[in-house]
């Protein structure tokens, strides 16, 4: 499925996603996220450290969840796939797990499922098109 072709998704304008995607060493981005991920940290220069950071929380707040016996995670605004996914983190320790990515951003949602169709179960693994600021719509899509 080519990138072009996935509706809702703009790559004229930089996502905010994909440079999260780029500051983590990502391939999920383009020219234009880059260079916008760029002019971020000329202001901004501990941008890609605070997103790795955040990045290396993530994988330890999940294996320290599934260690207290969590198997179900909801990953409300999951943004792009990157490198160390909730999924693939939850499925290194407990093969047992099932998560639920939400994300609003077209682009984010349609990656999610090219990785879950590629690299997921989905009898354990879902993403949902949906917005955190609509919890009921959230609620209901799943």
């Amino acid at each position: 499925m080519a990138e072009e072709s996935l509706p809702g998704v703009d790559l004229e304008h930089p996502s905010v996603a994909r440079v999260y995607d780029w500051y983590l060493g990502g391939t999920a981005n383009w020219a234009i996220d880059r260079e916008f991920g760029k002019k971020v940290l000329a202001t901004f220069p501990a941008g890609m450290y605070c997103a790795r950071a955040n990045r290396a929380f993530l994988h330890r707040a999940v294996r320290h969840l599934v260690a207290r016996g969590v198997r179900q995670f909801v990953d409300i605004g999951s943004g792009v796939p990157t490198m160390g996914n909730v999924h693939q983190v939850a499925d290194e320790v407990a093969p047992d797990s099932r998560v639920v990515y939400i994300d609003y951003e077209p682009v984010a949602v349609a990656h999610s499922r090219i990785l879950l169709e590629q690299h997921g179960d989905p009898a354990r693994h879902a993403v949902i098109h949906g917005d955190l600021r609509d919890p009921e719509g959230v609620w209901d899509a799943v």
